[in-house]
């Protein structure tokens, strides 16, 4: 049986379509937490409409082309049954697939809710952001993850009418019971960790430049780094340190490997430098774990956001020196440490019950029936939403 959020049981479904899992990645695990959500309030569609492997080339594009032609056919059938469009957003040459589809669901009447994972566009105007943004229409909703990234998406793009800020910390999971000592400076030097796709955007570089410094410094014992490379620079650069004293390289991780990463570090590291980067959900993760954060600003990821137990510096900034700074001042204070790792959990667990309630209060208003009657062949309204 279903929870009761407030309405009657609808008997319409939710149509999700864009990335799920696999591959694992933030946009992937969102809409596959989103999708659970969701199903608690009513009957909901997934389709898929991006190729499971990460190999990206003409094979890539031709399976891609494939799966929207399906899901475009879909929408037509499900069409009686469903009023509502949930798409989620890609970046680069990616969004063409998606201004596809956003078209086809505007002919067909359906509501259309386009929630957005990269900053490249928000950060500066984008022609197919804008050709996105004309297709949907003025009915079309767009969701970011913060409201920074709705003002400035609203200021790059007029014609987006409706946006609204929906946190994907909803698909952060509950962290099993914590063993982490709480005197970690008085027994030991602190383990500092760097988990995410291995690239030099993410920061990799960055990394071992700190854990060089901090180990030779005295202050850190180790370095752990986890998450794929495939660059042929990022396997050098780590190849050049997996045999140096106090680094560690521990491959891609999930399930509870990738617990054991967050239970055996102390302080995470997030230099990223992506363009595409909206939220930073590993950085979340960590957090969520009682695990304090030092990063770069990136999209929605910033000081404000993660409140006063973490540090996130602006791209200008020297990440070395500051990390360097800050635990030295930890050292000096390990109540100060203890401070910022119980600060840390506190706000990750209140993003994350603030982004859940969100999501359903979203799913809510998309399963209820539309107002007015739909016409599938107007082509200058989206639905009634």
């Amino acid at each position: 049986m279903r929870p009761d959020h407030g309405t009657s049981a609808p008997n319409r479904s939710v149509i999700l379509a864009g990335h799920f899992t696999p591959p694992v990645h933030g946009m992937a695990a969102a809409m596959d937490a989103l999708g659970a959500l969701l199903m608690t309030i009513g009957p909901l569609i997934r389709i898929r409409t991006v190729p499971k492997g990460r190999t990206r080339g003409r094979l890539y594009h031709l399976k891609r082309a494939c799966l929207v032609s399906r899901a475009a056919s879909r929408l037509l059938s499900l069409r009686v049954e469903s009023s509502a469009l949930f798409l989620s957003v890609d970046a680069g040459a990616g969004m063409v697939y998606v201004i596809v589809l956003t078209w086809v669901a505007r002919r067909l009447g359906y509501r259309v809710i386009l929630q957005h994972h990269s900053y490249a566009y928000v950060s500066r105007r984008s022609r197919l952001a804008a050709t996105l943004v004309y297709v949907g229409g003025s009915r079309a909703v767009h969701l970011h993850s913060c409201q920074l990234a709705c003002d400035n998406f609203r200021r790059l793009y007029p014609r987006a009418l409706r946006t609204r800020a929906l946190s994907v910390a909803y698909a952060l999971k509950t962290p099993p019971p914590s063993d982490r000592p709480t005197d970690v400076f008085i027994s030991r030097r602190l383990i500092v960790g760097h988990l995410s796709n291995l690239t030099l955007e993410k920061g990799l570089e960055e990394v071992i430049r700190v854990g060089r410094a901090a180990v030779q410094h005295g202050i850190v014992e180790r370095v752990i780094l986890a998450g794929p490379v495939t660059g042929r620079a990022e396997r050098a650069l780590l190849n050049s340190v997996r045999n140096e004293p106090g680094f560690e390289y521990r491959g891609p991780l999930t399930g509870q490997l990738k617990e054991d990463f967050f239970r055996d570090i102390d302080l995470f590291l997030f230099p990223t430098r992506y363009r595409d980067e909206s939220y930073g959900l590993v950085a979340w993760e960590a957090m969520l774990r009682g695990v304090p954060l030092i990063a770069y600003r990136a999209g929605c990821l910033t000081q404000t956001a993660v409140g006063s137990g973490n540090l996130v510096l602006q791209p200008s900034e020297d990440f070395t020196a500051c990390v360097l700074r800050r635990l030295e001042q930890w050292a000096r204070s390990p109540a100060q440490f203890v401070e910022a790792c119980a600060a840390a959990a506190a706000v990750a667990r209140q993003e994350r019950e603030r982004a859940i309630a969100d999501a359903l209060r979203l799913g809510t208003e998309l399963f209820a029936p539309p107002t007015k009657p739909v016409n599938p062949c107007e082509t200058t309204r989206v639905g009634n939403y």
